[in-house]
């Protein structure tokens, strides 16, 4: 929870922010660094307040032993067959699905136990597809966002994946980004401005046999990423309005 972002701010309210009690210092409160009690940035594991999603449904097979199941946090159904490369999509950090604890996650081989534990949920979404032979698959996600800040939508396909970007920053979605094939260089597509509330949708087609095709979320322009430059009103040194604590995140 941040500091509101206008009227009155009370003492306790800021205690409760920074999770402190007693007296506060003016030096208590600078931005500096991540020792601070309002830090210079932050790992985002909510940076989306909820999702909604059409594609497939139950384990469908893609490409050779590879098989989709939508939303990796939450799906409880059956998997396919033995030895399996589970893809989809996941976000915020949540933990994967018991469903998926010995199956392998992403095109890496990461083992679906580990995918929070052992790091590699660095990003705010991640969502990969495949097809086989004469399989047209289309998924469409929407994202609504649950923290202010620049995110960038990073694409890739290593045969002939697609990938489709529209936002709605509150008067209806338009099109940022026209479905486009992707290039196998992970690259930036977009850059989201975004405010709590904007939604992002993405379009992730595959027209026949292709082995893998992503996009990322991320904080980064060139690499998965979910850390967050926050509390820029916030001063380092000198003297502090109760003003400059607006929308402050501890």
């Amino acid at each position: 929870m941040a500091l509101q972002s206008s009227g009155a701010i009370s003492m306790s309210e800021i205690r409760t922010e920074i999770g402190t009690s007693g007296a506060i210092s003016m030096s208590d409160l600078y931005r500096v660094n991540t020792s601070s009690e309002f830090p210079t940035s932050i790992e985002v594991t909510d940076g989306i307040s909820s999702v909604s999603y059409s594609g497939v449904s139950g384990a469908t097979l893609g490409y050779s032993n590879r098989y989709m199941y939508g939303n990796l946090h939450t799906y409880s159904g059956g998997i396919g067959g033995g030895g399996t490369w589970a893809y989809g999509f996941m976000y915020n950090n949540l933990a994967l699905s018991s469903v998926f604890n010995s199956t392998l996650i992403n095109n890496g081989g990461v083992n679906g136990s580990n995918y929070v534990s052992g790091g590699y949920a660095n990003h705010v979404l991640f969502h990969m597809g495949t097809s086989r032979s004469g399989q047209t698959i289309t998924e469409t996600l929407t994202a609504t966002m649950g923290r202010a800040g620049t995110y960038y939508v990073l694409g890739y396909s290593l045969d002939a994946g697609q990938l489709g970007i529209e936002v709605d920053t509150g008067s209806g979605f338009s099109t940022v980004y026209a479905l486009a094939t992707q290039s196998t260089t992970q690259t930036s597509r977009y850059t989201f401005n975004a405010s709590v509330g904007d939604k992002i949708r993405f379009t992730l087609k595959g027209l026949g046999e292709e082995i893998t095709r992503y996009y990322y979320l991320s904080t980064s322009n060139s690499a998965e990423d979910k850390t967050l430059t926050i509390n820029t009103n916030v001063p380092s040194s000198g003297t502090i309005a109760f003003s400059d604590l607006y929308g402050a995140d501890g």
